[in-house]
């Protein structure tokens, strides 16, 4: 049997013992077994015997506690010593505590030692009915001031709500444990080994347990548990487990710590500390967790906090909560779930499958009455990974009612073939779709292979398939929208498209608007098709510059679309459409219409009038002009009028085909 408590440190915000009951125990004890208990036994030996003892004045007729029993004999011949006694009973009178009683079969008193002791059974009830005590076996020392019950302990106690004192009508905690101890010197009353409690509304299990009193209290209105604690709600099915708890009774709390789990419905977790509120209500879910949270919640329980991860999270008819909902893994150094708010803080991150959000915060607010949605805010390093791509921003705010996330603060996505950057930029989880405004600067990286989008001019420059490195396409904008089944990129409001990296020279786009369309293959994508319209301008090399890989060219049109061989290395097809304006060396040409196909390489201007010049010429009033790129040659066919400007260049006469000198060599 242990003699000494072990260290307990109490709560700071509580006085760490019921003082009242547990003390009227122990000063029992020390009134009855005083140094005078042996004296009033004469000749050594009692029988039927009754011992009062008066209060001090001026309350001397006020009797403060009766001892009595069956039999009371001297070991040491009437002599100080050692006495020993049969059916003790101890009733001890308080007016405000109410009457206390102990009871003990067989008990031997040392005077010199000031201990009482028995292998018996000891049975102690206070008089209201806050605390019953019993077990076998005990010892009590006068001079450690000390109560011990050594065996098979049984205890009923009553603890009080804030609103009102324990009464007979207080559903009681039934408590046993192996050994009891009570610490005047401390004020330490502690249950010991394989600790069990009961009520009406729930049940643990522990190695030490400890009754406590609340701030300002002498009554009993806590238990503090150590060791191996496990409590099971029975109203909710709520479990716990910690190193360490403390459960109010007038607040419906319980604060656990060390190694703490739970789990309450389809929610688990694991946390340093938790603090659980409402903890007997059926509904309830108040839970404040601290310290490495790692928890399984579903999703409706995160608010709209779960809809950062869903792309299909669009409402149905159904109100009621699945019950198969998916369970959304969650990390944080802290999380709330108070009265259907949840906060998250600290090293946030919340996963499903392939879908993890991570951030400094997120806040979900209860959704208030009339509300069209719900909403949640993630702030600080977000980071949202989808499948294969992710966007970061400082900010990200979600609304069920459309589904959309707005990411503000620098936003950028990435993704395994492009990568962007945005004032602002919104994800819509129904529609699986993005949309960006404002300095919108998106970057498409093209298979190795792939030829550059604007590089089909005259004497272009060698095509990229002759190396491995991947070609990138750079566009600005002032908005940008995708949708992943469609496979395009639509880019609207001063849109510049080029090659990079950039030296001045290299293929080149502007427009008002811009779509482009990419091959599936993720990773391997090649560009399938663009569309530009609106001033639309294609430029490659450098201006002023007539000779080498840097010769300007340049084409005007009000829409241009073209559209790439199936494996990116070449152009296939285009049209441009509505003033068009060709130039390069030293040629012009106009016309309404402009065409070209890969397979003959002929790149044909129509419309009345087309028109061409140079340094040698002028051909206006043509039906259609030819730029044969395979032999780097202009023709006119059909009606065609012509200049000459190169002095001793001789004109037959207009001819249906009419065959031009063939361009000048760089």
């Amino acid at each position: 049997m242990k003699n000494q408590a072990p260290n307990f440190n109490p709560p700071g915000n509580g006085q760490s013992l019921a003082l009242g009951v547990w003390c009227l125990v122990f000063g029992c004890f020390l009134l009855v077994f005083a140094p005078t208990t042996a004296q009033e036994i004469k000749g050594g030996r009692g029988e039927n015997y009754t011992i009062l003892k008066y209060h001090p004045p001026p309350d001397n007729t006020k009797v403060q506690y009766e001892l009595s029993g069956k039999k009371a004999e001297s070991l040491t011949n009437g002599l100080p010593g050692r006495i020993a006694l049969t059916q003790l009973r101890i009733v001890q009178f308080n007016d405000k505590a109410g009457r206390l009683l102990i009871e003990a079969p067989t008990c031997i008193y040392d005077e010199n030692a000031k201990e009482a002791s028995s292998p018996g059974r000891l049975q102690i009830e206070s008089g209201t009915n806050q605390l019953s005590l019993s077990g076998e076996g005990f010892l009590y020392r006068n001079s450690a001031r000390t109560l011990i019950i050594s065996n098979a302990v049984q205890a009923i106690v009553r603890l009080n709500t804030n609103s009102a004192p324990a009464t007979t009508n207080t559903a009681p905690w039934r408590i046993t444990s192996r050994w009891f101890e009570f610490d005047h010197t401390n004020n330490h009353a502690i249950f010991h080994d394989a600790v069990k409690g009961e009520d009406a509304a729930m049940k643990f299990d522990c190695d030490t347990l400890s009754v406590l009193a609340g701030t300002n209290s002498r009554s009993m209105n806590m238990i503090e548990a150590s060791g191996n604690v496990h409590f099971f709600v029975k109203t909710n099915d709520f479990k716990l487990s910690a190193d360490h708890c403390i459960y109010r009774k007038g607040e419906d709390s319980i604060v656990l710590s060390g190694n703490v789990a739970w789990s309450r419905g389809r929610m688990s977790g694991r946390a340093d500390r938790v603090t659980a509120y409402q903890v007997s209500r059926k509904n309830s879910h108040n839970i404040d967790a601290e310290g490495h949270v790692k928890m399984k919640v579903p999703r409706e329980e995160l608010q709209a906090a779960g809809g950062f991860l869903s792309g299909t999270n669009k409402p149905t008819a159904a109100k009621a909560k699945p019950a198969n909902s998916e369970l959304i893994d969650v990390a944080a150094d802290r999380a709330t779930f108070i009265s259907n708010n949840v906060v998250l803080v600290g090293s946030v991150q919340l996963s499903h499958k392939t879908n993890t959000l991570s951030c400094d915060l997120i806040e979900a607010p209860r959704t208030p009455a009339g509300a069209p949605g719900k909403t949640a805010v993630a702030t600080g390093h977000v980071v949202l990974w989808r499948n294969e791509g992710r966007v970061m921003a400082e900010r990200a705010a979600y609304s069920s009612s459309d589904g959309q996330i707005v990411f503000t603060g620098e936003p950028r996505w990435q993704a395994p073939n492009l990568e962007g950057s945005a004032e602002q930029l919104i994800a819509n989880t129904f529609t699986n779709s993005l949309f960006a405004q404002n300095n919108v600067v998106v970057r498409y990286t093209l298979e190795p292979g792939s030829k550059s989008l604007f590089d089909f001019f005259p004497n272009e420059s060698a095509p990229v398939a002759t190396t491995n490195a991947p070609v990138t396409i750079e566009i600005k904008s002032r908005t940008f929208s995708a949708k992943a089944s469609d496979r395009e990129g639509i880019f609207s409001g001063g849109v510049r498209a080029q090659q990079i990296p950039a030296d001045g020279a290299q293929p080149r786009l502007a427009s008002d608007s811009l779509t482009l369309k990419l091959t599936p293959g993720g990773a391997k994508s090649r560009a399938e098709s663009y569309r530009a319209q609106g001033n639309v301008v294609i430029e490659q090399g450098i201006p002023g510059v007539t000779n080498g890989a840097a010769t300007y060219r340049r084409m005007n049109a009000d829409t241009f679309t073209a559209r790439m061989l199936t494996n990116g290395t070449a152009l296939d097809n285009l049209v441009a459409d509505g003033n068009v304006h060709l130039a390069f060396n030293d040629t012009i040409a106009h016309g309404v219409r402009a065409t070209f196909t890969s397979t003959n390489q002929l790149f044909v201007l129509t419309g009345n009038p087309t028109t061409m010049t140079n340094s040698q010429m002028e051909v206006y009033d043509a039906q259609k002009l030819v730029l044969d790129k395979g032999h780097e040659s202009f023709r006119a066919e059909g009606p065609a009028k012509m200049r000459v400007k190169t002095e001793g260049f001789k004109l037959e006469g207009l001819q249906p085909n009419l065959q031009l000198p063939t361009l000048p060599k760089k």
